[in-house]
This record gives C-alpha cells, sequence and structure tokens, in this order.
C-alpha cells in the first residue's frame, strides 16, 4: 500500500464503486455487442482465439465475475460502510481534500472551464453533504444511487485532470 494514508483512504472509498460501475458498463456493452453481431453474437467457439465466436461465453464470464465480486446491493453496502463505518470520516475528508485540491489546480490552468467547476463543484457537494447527513440505514437502501453519484464525480475528476495536463479544453454549455 501507498505511504501516502490518503491514497488508502481513496482506495477504500473507490474500490467497490469501480467494481460495480464497470460491471454494470461491461455488461450493457457487451450485450450490446451481442446482439449487433445477431446470430453469431450468441455462438461459442472451442477456440479462445476466435474472439468473435466467443462473445456469450465473454458474456457468461462477466456474469460471473459479478456474482464473485458480490451483487451490488452488497457491493453498495461496502461503499457505505467505507464512508460511514469506523474511519468513515477520514474517507470523507480523503475525499474532499483530493476533488478540492483537484478544483485548485484547475483553476490555476486555462483548461478547464469555469461553468464545469461548478457544476462538478455543485454536484460534489450535493453528493458529499448527503453522505453526511444521512444515516448508515437510509444510505444502504440508497446504495447504488450512492455509487452511481461518486462514480459520476470520479469521472468528471479525471476528465478536467487530463484536461488541465494541457491535453484538450473542457467547455461545458
Amino acid at each position: 500500500m501507498s505511504k501516502e494514508p490518503g491514497v488508502t483512504l481513496l482506495l477504500r472509498a473507490l474500490t467497490a464503486v469501480m467494481k460495480a460501475l464497470t460491471d454494470k458498463a461491461a455488461f450493457s456493452r457487451l450485450g450490446a455487442y451481442m446482439e449487433s453481431l445477431g446470430d453469431v453474437g450468441y455462438i461459442e467457439s472451442i477456440s479462445p482465439l476466435d474472439i468473435e465466436k466467443n462473445i456469450a461465453q465473454l458474456y457468461c464470464d462477466i456474469y460471473a465475475l459479478s456474482v464473485s465480486e458480490g451483487t451490488k446491493d452488497i457491493v453498495a453496502d461496502d461503499t457505505v460502510s467505507a464512508l460511514k463505518g469506523q474511519g468513515g470520516a477520514e474517507v470523507i475528508e480523503a475525499l474532499k481534500k483530493w476533488v478540492g485540491a483537484a478544483v485548485e489546480q484547475w483553476r490555476s490552468t486555462d483548461n478547464v472551464d469555469e461553468a464545469y467547476i461548478r457544476i462538478l463543484w455543485k454536484v460534489w457537494w450535493r453528493w458529499v453533504s448527503n453522505v453526511i447527513i444521512k444515516e448508515v440505514q437510509e444510505l444502504s437502501l440508497l446504495g447504488w444511487k450512492l455509487m452511481e453519484g461518486l462514480g459520476r464525480v470520479v469521472c468528471a475528476m479525471f476528465i478536467g485532470g487530463r484536461c488541465s495536463e494541457g491535453k484538450k479544453r473542457v467547455w461545458w454549455w
């Protein structure tokens, strides 16, 4: 693990979220890919190199991965536990520092539109305020929405971070 405690805390909060969101995206994208291939999407081949004919196997493998990692409710409970359980306040504080430092860095460049920053900041503070205010039971009921909200913030952070490095400019219309 990292010697930086903030990194470990961020990983604690984000691991379950990223697993669940990746699983959901992979499942829906692969299903759409199978449909686009028509009948071929459902054919299985003996050869592992014949990837076009093993889409059905990949689909089954993704489903098995989802089950072995835990249902989305279990993964959501893990996220709630990371945020509200023992050490949860430190995890939330690490997330606040990460978002705050990124926004400050973006403002020092001309590559991230101020409107993009304001919208991210608004979404972030709505999300973190709900986490802080709500009890564990209520957050558990909202587990999937909680993970999706954090996932959106993380994606926006990566997009803004990439743009602040001068790769491209982000605008928000």
